[in-house]
């Protein structure tokens, strides 16, 4: 039989104090209005699949800059042009590239 941790909270403050890291606090895993998870492994899915989540988010990004700004290369034209061609708004190019920045530094 598996041993249940119930205590989630205590174990997360024991994460977050013995690493100096906020991220483990309950608050930042269970977005308000949410079911607080009943053992650990609920609470690991849940960081896991924000991961996911957030690393597809962050792959379309890349895809969408990388392919507008190879369109404008190559058909010798504007962002602009390029944007309007792949069906996008420069707003959304630009947001992709913001967000590309701040990832990278």
């Amino acid at each position: 039989s598996l041993n249940v941790i119930s205590h989630i909270e205590e174990v997360l403050n024991l994460f977050r104090y013995a690493l100096r890291d906020d991220r483990f606090r309950l608050e930042n895993i269970v977005d308000e209005g949410e079911e607080v998870p009943r053992n650990m492994c609920e609470v690991l899915d849940k960081v896991e699949n924000r991961g996911i989540e957030k690393g597809k988010i962050e792959g379309n990004a890349q895809t969408l800059v990388r392919l507008v700004e190879n369109c404008a290369r190559f058909s010798s034209c504007t962002v602009e042009a390029a944007c309007k061609m792949l069906g996008c708004s420069v707003q959304e190019y630009n947001d992709a590239k913001n967000m590309i920045e701040n990832i990278s530094g």
